[in-house]
């Protein structure tokens, strides 16, 4: 996340381009060893709305949905509901959160079989997937 937008990385180039990019955004960032080096092209969007809470933050994705980020990891939401499970669920990860109608945690299982997702907090606030 840079600048309240949020981008993605294709491939293994040092690019990350706007999460709306199958949208026909054409900005993208250029990476070096967790800098922003390079900011190329305006987004035709406004950014996405972002919901912080003290202990996890939602980060949203280029589908319109948003992560849960707790501790470090990220979470999918199972279908409409209030539980969480691993984004890394598809690869036998078997971390989950589930949220209470308050917005607290109620429950979190956070052994994962693999290291958090690489991002880079900016002082805004805002995140950066490095990969």
């Amino acid at each position: 996340m840079l600048n309240r937008y949020t981008y993605s990385q294709k491939n293994t180039s040092s690019f990350y381009y706007c999460s709306k990019k199958d949208a026909g955004c054409k900005a993208r960032v250029k990476i070096v060893e967790n800098t922003v080096k390079l900011i190329i092209g305006r987004h035709d969007h406004e950014p996405p709305n972002y919901i912080y809470h003290n202990s996890y933050s939602f980060i949203p994705t280029y589908k319109g949905k948003h992560l849960l980020m707790y501790k470090g990891y990220t979470f999918c939401q199972d279908h409409h509901s209030l539980s969480y499970n691993c984004s890394k669920r598809n690869s036998g990860c078997r971390g989950r959160v589930k949220l209470m109608k308050d917005g607290k945690i109620g429950f979190a299982f956070v052994q994962h079989n693999h290291e958090p997702p690489k991002y880079v907090r900016r002082s805004s606030g805002q995140y950066v997937k490095i990969s």
